[in-house]
């Protein structure tokens, strides 16, 4: 399965939750569905925010609204951006934020109710946003050839930013949680 011994005895003890990866091989080894051989659910007492996968979800959250001011920030700084600019920029980010702050509350308020499909709902929502902004890139990518002949730098930028984060954050999350083996 790809684990020591240590991390299988750590997960019948109940010291150590398996990614859901590793869960799903485990009951697939078995012939079971996951929650036949898992339970997930917080028990009483325990913080919903002391598990890994949401506190990672958590954690995602601050440094998506981080991020996003600091962009703002940077780009309205950098091409010397007027006192409306500053206003609109930062009215999005304070929405965003306000959005995303109530996503975190209500992830920490749902503690007892919440498991690893959260986090797989998660990923699956944040896959599907990132190819909707591509594909709308890549709309403009094709106008631009079939219009004008070429494309702006501003496009080409916006696709290998695009193309560098997808990659960049597969192979550090590989890494992280599975050593670099999967490629």
């Amino acid at each position: 399965m790809g684990v020591s011994r240590q991390t299988i005895i750590s997960i019948e003890t109940g010291r150590y939750n398996p990614s859901l990866i590793l869960a799903h091989r485990i009951a697939r080894e078995f012939g079971k569905y996951i929650e036949d051989i898992f339970d997930f659910r917080i028990r009483k007492g325990e913080s919903a925010v002391n598990k890994p996968f949401v506190r990672e979800l958590v954690i995602t959250n601050y440094l998506l609204i981080g991020s996003l001011a600091a962009i703002s920030a940077a780009a309205n700084l950098y091409y010397g951006g007027s006192a409306a600019a500053w206003s609109r920029a930062l009215g999005l980010v304070a929405v965003l934020a306000l959005a995303l702050f109530l996503k975190i509350r209500r992830i920490k308020a749902k503690g007892d109710s919440l498991d690893e499909r959260l986090q797989l709902i998660t990923y699956r929502s944040v896959t599907i946003g990132y190819y909707f902004m591509l594909g709308a890139i890549w709309w403009f990518y094709t106008k631009e050839m079939a219009v004008y002949g070429e494309v702006s730098t501003r496009t080409v930028v916006e696709v290998l930013a695009g193309m560098i984060g997808y990659l960049g954050s597969f192979f550090v999350l590989n890494r992280r949680y599975y050593g670099g083996k999967l490629l």
